[in-house]
């Protein structure tokens, strides 16, 4: 064994425990709710805005945030969309870079939380085309939801459940990855108009969309609704799994006009959605709250259930037209919003606007789980607003987002946002968990804006998506600056809190190193330890998150909060520590700190191993491996590979050195590499020249080494007979032998000995049948031996076919002129003979209805049974039946079988009537015996009618073929056994008796008695 030891390379030393090398920004996102959330400011300020459009008119129409605080925006735009910035498609890819057509195409972009671009993309065709609600999945990005009236460029050849339109408008469902590749997509709807207004994930993680239909032909794939469609337009539901598969589906609604605005987050027990309505039955349930519409158009709150069947459904509004825009929930409570024209809603006199101010208001509301309304009020002053979005943050607190043309009672904010800007602008508004006006403002420039998309991120931030149609003035560290053109733009903004949302861990954005301590995205969970190899340098991030006005993240050494602890502030920290410890990441202002989030930083040290292999072996042995002070080892060699400190590999037959690469490793990945070798002997199999038997069986075969392949070695037979390296007279087959070489190392080899081919392989036999009485035989070979002939034991040689064979045993021999000879023994089988059998050649037919019955040997199934004549019988064609005879009649059938073959047998039926037995006549009992034996010893040698007062007496005798051999009189009513002097054979006999008695009584009897000797 060799021993050899490898020094990793030389890592430079660092005098303290821990280098912070660098620093700079990371993006936020959720999770974890501080200790003390309670509001610090009385408003948001905003961190960013951008406009989001082209040369047309653009909107956004749906914003939602990741875990790591990526909003996602979707609406829709026009030509001339500015895309993503980054060319090299590291940030995501683009999907489709230009308008697809119409007068407009969905989009879809991911934002980085401090408003870069990472990725956007058109999603349309040539029609007509928008996106009205973004969702994103826990596990590998989002859903897009719109409307289409494109008839290509939506759906997707694989991974879509309806890939052509429906016609006059259809739903669109598409699914992205996180770096914007399309999986899948599909239409959803029939002949009539479906339109899309939301979505959401069920409490199975499945997409349930949401909208209306104008007919009841939107169900053209899966299953049936579960709710029939009633008249007007109805609400519609789709419950998907991903693109390609339809669980569920139904109408909502009556005869009026009905549309399923929004969905909240489902759970186990269902979901909750709101919609409005001008039908007066077909919304509201037994136990609701407002069972009757109020008046114009309502809205509708229901809850269903995961199979989407109604269980509790209830109007809300007044006396005039009241609509609901969105639904949010939180653990178990629902907050919705929306527009007003009544002049109140409910009789709650702690509400902070009971009654509509004019022009239309907004309203707000927060109810229970079963939908009971704990609170609302009306928004607005004298001009118009509205409410069209609302959400709630991870502390409970309710935001909610919309119009407004009031200048007047609207914000609570000083300074930024306190006063309205334009004709219109956006409004944002924020309850805390107690039901209290937290703070609102509005949000826009000189011209008209309108918030129509929300979404929180944590506590912290507030993400506003909408149109504008103010060309300069809205927008601050955007993403584009510039106004698109057209009437309005999509916009995007993002405010701020001052209290800070933790982050919920530490992640790395890349791996620098070996130490293979992970990456973290949007929507995989950061690691709780990450492993680095001495000397590496590694940047971290705090994952998720938000920091509030004012706030930084502060790194700290195993624990927040101790300045001696403290290394450095910033959203990114770059290390290089030289031993183990914990990362520690919060944020801090002059409010106050979020909790503490921390990670294992774990140094691994790179290996110094040593190792022990086997300096040669010979082919077939085991080569031995051996490492030490490593935590892991690696052996290649040979294209295999073996794993562990201890390992074995069966060396391959060959003669060489065989290099073997081993990697010895500490933790994951801190690896060095130690190059080594083995020497593999192996003896090389001999060379023979065979001389081949001439004949089949043969001993004349013969083997030779090749000399110059015999250098060195020592051969062994395995057959002790066997001795050297050229042996003659040998059977064909197969003789084993080992060599051994000068190392030491054995071979285990075997020479094949051939013969001639067989002059017989094998033999064609035809047997002999009832139709053709003689069979053939005619041999197979493959051999091509000169003079090759066969003899048959009939005659002189002859060709390999002979026939009229009868049936027997027979020998061919086969030669040629090598002097071979063969000789196969064969059988011509009689194919086909049976017999057929009628057990008795006599029958007596008691009262004249005996059965025949015919026996075939061997039995055939689908034999042909005919019996002649066929008078008196039952089925003449079966192979047995009854008959009726009044006389004795021989019968005869004919058996043909299967294979053609015909066989026979007859029998003779005797008529016998059966007379009662008279007891005591007046004459004496009258008796004969069904025994007797006429061999001359003086006892019972003649059969003789006892009973006396016979005037009439007629016995006669019959013998097997039906001839009479005995008739009796009065006078003499004994017969002997003989017939016309000869003794008849032993056996049974058949008779016939009618005997008249003097007192008149007639006896008529008729059977069988029995001759004995």
């Amino acid at each position: 064994m060799s021993f050899r030891t490898r020094t990793p390379p030389a890592v430079s030393p660092f005098s303290l425990r821990l280098h912070v090398l660098s620093y700079g920004f990371v993006l936020g996102a959720m999770l974890v709710v501080q200790s003390s959330h309670a509001q610090i400011t009385v408003t948001a300020e905003q961190r960013w805005a951008t406009y989001l459009g082209g040369e047309a008119d653009d909107q956004v129409l749906s914003v939602a945030t990741d875990a790591f605080g990526h909003v996602y925006v979707a609406g829709r735009t026009s030509n001339g969309l500015r895309l993503g910035n980054d060319t090299t498609d590291a940030s995501g890819l683009t999907h489709q870079d230009t308008l697809g057509g119409g007068a407009s195409d969905a989009f879809l972009a991911k934002i980085a939380p401090q408003g870069s671009m990472l990725w956007c993309t058109y999603f349309g065709g040539a029609g007509d085309d928008e996106a009205v609600q973004v969702v994103v999945t826990d596990m590998d990005g989002v859903y897009l939801v719109g409307n289409t009236t494109s008839t290509e460029a939506i759906a997707t050849d694989s991974l879509g459940l309806q890939t052509v339109p429906g016609g006059n408008g259809d739903l669109f469902v598409a699914r992205f990855t996180e770096y914007g590749r399309l999986l899948g997509a599909t239409y959803l709807g029939g002949s009539d108009v479906e339109t899309a207004t939301g979505a959401a994930l069920d409490g199975l993680g499945r997409l349930v969309v949401c909208g209306s239909s104008d007919g009841p032909n939107s169900f053209t794939n899966g299953p049936l609704p579960v709710q029939p469609f009633d008249e007007g337009s109805d609400g519609l539901l789709f419950t998907l799994h991903s693109t390609d598969s339809l669980v569920s589906g139904t109408y909502l609604g009556g005869a009026g006009d009905d549309v399923i605005m929004h969905m909240a987050q489902g759970d186990s027990t269902g979901i909750v959605l709101v919609g409005n309505t001008t039908s007066a039955m077909g919304i509201a349930t037994a136990e609701a709250a407002i069972p009757a519409p109020l008046g114009g158009t309502d809205g509708f709150m229901m809850k269903l259930d995961t199979n989407l069947t109604i269980l509790y459904g209830t109007y809300f509004g007044g006396g005039q037209d009241d609509r609901i825009n969105g639904i949010a929930r939180y653990a178990d409570r629902f907050a919705i919003c929306g527009i007003s024209w009544s002049d109140s809603l409910l009789v709650d006199s702690t509400v902070q606007q009971h009654v509509n101010a004019g022009g239309g208001d907004g309203f707000f509301a927060l109810l229970d789980s079963v939908l009971a309304v704990e609170m609302y009020t009306f928004v607005g002053d004298t001009a118009m607003d509205a409410l069209a979005s609302i959400a709630f943050d991870q502390g409970g607190s309710c935001y909610a987002v919309g119009l407004t043309s009031s200048a007047v009672g609207m914000a609570t904010a000083n300074g930024e946002g306190a006063s309205l800007k334009g004709p219109s602008d956006a409004f944002v508004l924020r309850y805390d968990s107690a039901q209290a006006l937290t703070w609102s403002r509005y949000l826009g420039a000189m011209q008209e804006e309108e918030g129509r998309a929300l979404a929180i991120n944590g506590y912290t931030s507030v993400l506003v998506g909408g149109r504008t149609s103010s060309t300069s003035g809205f927008t601050s560290l955007g993403h584009q600056m510039e106004f698109g053109g057209g009437d309005q733009d999509g916009s995007l903004v993002r405010l701020d809190q001052a209290i800070s949302t933790p982050c919920s861990g530490i992640c790395t954005g890349t791996s620098t190193g070996n130490g293979s301590g992970g990456t973290c995205n949007g929507v995989s969970n950061p690691l709780p330890q990450f492993d680095l190899c001495l000397g590496e340098s590694v940047s971290f991030i705090a994952y998720g998150g938000a920091l509030g006005a004012g706030a930084t993240w502060m790194w700290y050494a195993n624990g927040c909060g101790i300045p001696e602890q403290f290394l450095t502030s910033g959203d990114t920290i770059t290390i290089a520590p030289t031993s183990s410890f914990t990362l520690s990441v919060r944020a801090e202002s002059q409010y106050g700190a979020s909790p503490c989030e921390s990670t294992v930083i774990i140094v691994h040290t790179y290996p110094t191993p040593t190792i022990a292999i086997s300096d040669s072996v010979c082919g077939g042995a085991a080569i031995d491996f051996f490492g030490q002070y490593a935590d892991a080892f690696t052996w290649e060699l040979l294209d295999t590979l073996l794993q562990g400190p201890q390992a074995q590999l069966i060396a391959p037959w060959i003669t060489a050195e065989v290099p073997v690469v081993v990697t010895a490793t500490n933790g994951p990945s801190c690896s060095v590499t130690v190059l080594d070798s083995v020497m593999v002997n192996s003896p090389t199999p001999l060379l023979w020249q065979v001389t081949p038997a001439i004949c089949t069986g043969a001993s004349d075969a013969a083997i030779a080494v090749d000399s110059a392949s015999f250098s060195g070695l020592t051969i062994t037979w395995a057959n002790s007979n066997m001795e050297g390296t050229t042996i003659t007279n040998l059977l064909a087959g197969s003789y084993a032998y080992t060599l051994l070489d000068s190392a030491g190392c054995s071979l285990t080899d075997a020479v094949v000995v051939t013969e001639a081919p067989a002059l017989i392989d094998s033999l064609i036999i035809t047997d002999a049948t009832c139709n053709t009485m003689t069979g053939s035989a005619q041999v197979i070979t493959t051999s091509t031996s000169p003079g090759l002939q066969f003899a048959w034991g009939n005659g002189p040689p002859a060709e390999p076919l002979t026939e009229g064979l009868l049936p027997g045993y027979y020998t061919v021999t086969a030669t040629d002129s090598m002097g071979c000879v063969e000789h196969r023994n064969f059988q011509i089988l009689a194919d086909g003979f049976f017999t057929a059998m009628i057990q008795a050649d006599t029958i007596w037919a008691d009262d004249g209805i005996p059965l025949l019955q015919c026996i075939m040997v061997p039995m055939d199934n689908a034999a042909i049974f005919i019996w002649t004549p066929t008078t008196g019988l039952a089925d003449p064609t079966a192979s047995s039946t009854t008959c009726t005879v009044l006389e004795p009649t021989t019968y005869t059938v004919h058996v043909l079988s299967s294979a053609g073959c015909m066989a026979s047998d007859s029998v003779v039926v005797m008529p016998r009537t059966i007379t009662p037995r008279i007891d005591e006549p007046p004459c004496g009992a009258f008796f004969l015996p069904d025994h007797f034996s006429p061999n001359g010893d003086g006892l019972n040698d003649a059969l003789c009618v006892l009973g006396n007062c016979f005037s009439e007496l007629q016995l006669n005798i019959y013998d097997r073929w039906g001839q009479r051999v005995f008739t009796s009189t009065v006078e003499d009513p004994c017969w002997d056994g003989t017939n016309n002097g000869a003794n008849q054979e032993t056996g049974p006999y058949a008779f016939t008796l009618r005997a008249v008695r003097i007192d008149g009584d007639v006896i008529e009897q008729a059977g069988t008695i029995t001759l004995q000797k």
